[in-house]
């Protein structure tokens, strides 16, 4: 294999060849009536669309499998300010090809293990026994499926443990917010983001290495938010929980988008609802944000970010020192 070069790192009229991640594909036809390869390559850094123009005969299209390896050789071409893979050659990975999974496969930043034992802990401190029953109940039964799960297909922490990401930052955001306003019902709050999206177990389908590839059928059907509120409410049942925290609970995961537009059955009708909602916003737009800027040089914009409204995203130039104020005299005066 050639020496690898990190997608992010990639650059405009240069050929590359290596063993990549096929995060999807799918078989399209050229106004022409003849087929062509639509998809989208990976690594950890980050991803590139590319199109297979001439499906070539050796190629098996039935063994292509999304979220699986693939080897690929491309040249990075310039399509409307973004780069994209004109692919030359495809084939199938073989036991003889050496690589490291580590550069491929996208993962949280942060242990797994380490992430749920910060949930875990926090449920178990509550001093409400019914909450601590139902969260610390729901965290050890999906234990080994959030361990590894993505929080998204694609919109933010499409990674591995990526859910855990997610509701761990969202947690540290609900505590630093309670600690301002003290009139947060703080384990309310906290229950609620541990358990907001607790359905995108059954949401997801994940293909051979944990990457999200499709949506369930209950999950096109239903969603998260209607199978997660299902999921609480029947765990409330089963531990006998009082009607009246089951309802709550399952309120704050039906309306945490906020808004039907954005998948709500019910908008927030409390403060602890409404700041899980806040949460989910704030956390999921931090994710977005940096990874719109990942590979933007400094001074440029990104290309457009369809989940941040389609705007361009710009990477100013900033030193955590003198910032952008560099005629500042010591004393912080003009």
């Amino acid at each position: 294999m050639a020496t690898r070069v990190s997608v992010i790192d990639m650059v405009v009229g240069q050929t590359y060849a290596n063993v990549y991640i096929l995060k999807q594909h799918a078989i399209k036809q050229t106004k022409q009536g003849t087929n062509y390869i639509d998809l989208v390559l990976q690594d950890k850094t980050g991803e590139m669309p590319g199109k297979l123009w001439t499906i070539p005969p050796s190629l098996n299209l039935d063994n292509l499998q999304d979220s699986d390896y693939i080897v690929l050789q491309f040249s990075v071409e310039d399509y409307q300010g973004n780069k994209q893979a004109k692919i030359l050659n495809i084939r199938e990975v073989k036991e003889t090809d050496k690589f490291d999974k580590n550069d491929l496969i996208p993962v949280a930043p942060e242990p797994v293990e380490k992430m749920y034992d910060e949930l875990m802990n926090t449920a178990q401190g509550f001093n409400s026994t019914p909450l601590k029953k139902v969260v610390t109940t729901a965290l050890k039964e999906n234990k080994e499926v959030l361990l590894t799960i993505p929080g998204a297909k694609s919109v933010h922490h499409a990674v591995l443990g990526g859910l855990l990401l997610h509701t761990c930052g969202m947690l540290r955001t609900a505590k630093a917010i309670a600690s301002v306003y003290p009139t947060v019902r703080k384990e309310v709050l906290y229950a609620g983001v541990i358990i907001h999206d607790i359905a995108k177990i059954k949401e997801f389908q994940t293909g051979p290495i944990g990457l999200v590839t499709d949506y369930s059928t209950s999950g096109k059907l239903l969603g998260h938010i209607h199978m997660g509120a299902k999921y609480i409410g029947d765990l409330c049942e089963k531990l006998d929980i009082d009607p009246e925290i089951s309802t709550i609970l399952q309120h704050m995961i039906l309306s945490h988008h906020g808004i039907p537009e954005h998948g709500s059955a019910v908008t927030p009708m409390f403060l602890e609802a409404e700041l899980l909602h806040l949460c989910d916003r704030i956390d999921s737009r931090v994710y977005m944000y940096n990874e719109a800027i990942k590979d933007t040089p400094v001074g440029e914009f990104s290309s457009k970010v369809f989940a941040l409204d389609n705007k361009q995203i710009y990477n100013f130039k900033w030193d955590e020192n003198d910032g952008l104020n560099t005629d500042l005299d010591d004393d912080g005066l003009y």
